[in-house]
């Protein structure tokens, strides 16, 4: 049963990116630029941490983020 979710929602994530047009990744992109500087507007607490922790933060999610989008 689990399994048959993932695969409905693998094949329904792709067929979402195979509608998209080229110009709706950077509409995206923009999107999630303003989503980010609205909530660090918002919740200042998160830009008064010291740098070496977004790169810490930065070095744990990336990988996976390469490994799912050069898997093939």
């Amino acid at each position: 049963m689990f399994k048959y979710l993932i695969d409905k929602r693998i094949a329904i994530a792709e067929n979402y990116i195979n509608n998209m047009k080229w110009y709706d990744l950077g509409l995206f992109k923009v999107t999630m630029i303003i989503f980010t500087l609205l909530v660090a507007k918002y919740f200042t607490i998160l830009l008064q941490a010291e740098w070496y922790w977004y790169v810490l933060l930065l070095l744990v999610l990336c990988p996976r983020l390469f490994y799912i989008a050069f898997k093939k």
